[in-house]
């Protein structure tokens, strides 16, 4: 067996709506985001969105939750 291969997603990828949270974030930070499986880049972009006025460097917050999402990140990971 073997995994299949993850193509491009289609229609650009993420939600429109998104694009809002997009533009604050640094270019490593949009990459790293693109690297997750579209689920976790949601979850992580829409928690953004919820804490919007209480993260002061969104694109740090993005780096953070998408190395916890990736296992770098250590300790459980809370609801």
């Amino acid at each position: 067996g073997g995994a299949p291969g993850g193509g491009a997603p289609e229609g650009g990828g993420f939600d429109a709506d998104a694009a809002d949270e997009y533009r604050q974030l640094d270019a490593k930070a949009v990459a790293a985001l693109q690297a997750l499986p579209q689920l976790q880049a949601t979850q992580i972009l829409l928690e953004l969105r919820r804490k919007k006025g209480a993260i002061r460097n969104p694109s740090a917050y993005v780096m953070r939750a998408t190395s916890n999402a990736t296992g770098g990140g250590e300790g459980p990971r809370g609801a």
